[in-house]
């Protein structure tokens, strides 16, 4: 690749997955290696992992390092050594998975080895600008339930979410304004998202505010298939209803079933008068020819 395309190129290669991320790490970061780096001998991991920030591990991040940092975890070879009882007591199974991986014992296979998002946004800048609060709350139940949709795509669960609604930075007193929402129960079920997003609306609307950038975050999540049920949870998820809701949007296009909360005439819409044609996913987007 250098030589042909002038193209820096590291290859690392472990036993696991995470392993193999650490070795393409030492192979661009760390003195010695050239670009290659080869975990194969337990001297090597030892010595690759006790340079490498915990921060730096492959589905750890910044956020997770803080709460490591405060049990004394600052290397990739601390957290190797941690018992996997306490990981597990502390965090999460994916974080015990990624301890037993840093010891070389696989499991994560190719087929997961995508990571799930951590926050899912949906935002976007209207086409008519929004002066009063129907408009407003149309706008963020729209973005809540794309969101919503997101969320139960990759099987996730929103503990937080944050709804924000802003004017133009070049007006004249730009106005940004943003409020979040704990779940006493993960969730997400459209219904409940939509009613929270609704709720939040009084603080965020501002009369004589033109609004030009609405939407909606769900910003703590965790993985739907851990879910702790509770006999006393007042809205449970409605699992069966998600999953005609979403079944039916996506054999015959988003929006075929949506909250009324959303509204009909939704004049605020982004302009899309110059889109590009769907050519290979709506029939009435096919060209036609005539002979």
């Amino acid at each position: 690749m250098w030589k042909e395309c002038r193209l820096p190129v590291g290859v690392g290669i472990g036993p696991t997955l995470t392993l193999a991320k650490a070795a393409n790490y030492a192979a661009k970061h760390i003195a010695g290696y050239g670009g290659v780096c080869v975990l194969d001998q337990e001297e090597e991991r030892v010595r690759v992992l006790s340079q490498m920030a915990v921060a730096e591990v492959w589905g750890i991040g910044r956020r997770l390092s803080r709460r490591l940092a405060g049990m004394g975890v600052r290397t990739a070879l601390e957290l190797a050594q941690q018992p996997p009882g306490v990981i597990k007591a502390n965090f999460n199974v994916v974080t015990v998975r990624t301890v037993r991986e840093l010891n070389g014992q696989p499991c994560i296979g190719w087929e997961t080895a995508r990571a799930d998002k951590q926050q899912i946004f949906s935002t976007r800048s209207v086409g008519q600008r929004i002066t009063d609060m129907t408009g407003l709350t149309q706008a963020l139940s729209k973005h809540a339930g794309i969101a919503s949709r997101k969320a139960r795509h990759q099987g996730s669960l929103c503990r937080v979410m944050m709804c924000f609604a802003a004017s133009s930075p070049y007006d004249h007193y730009p106005v940004s304004k943003r409020v979040a929402h704990r779940f006493t129960y993960p969730t997400a079920d459209v219904h409940q998202l939509t009613r929270a997003a609704g709720q939040m609306v009084p603080a965020l609307f501002q009369p004589q505010v033109r609004y030009y950038k609405i939407g909606v975050g769900l910003i703590d999540l965790i993985d739907d298939q851990y879910e702790q049920f509770d006999l006393l949870n007042p809205s449970p998820n409605n699992i069966s209803l998600m999953k005609v809701y979403d079944e039916v949007n996506t054999r015959y296009g988003n929006d075929t079933l949506f909250l009324a909360a959303q509204g009909i005439e939704q004049k605020w819409q982004m302009r899309r008068a110059f889109l590009t044609p769907q050519y290979s996913t709506r029939w009435r987007d096919l060209p036609e020819v005539r002979a």
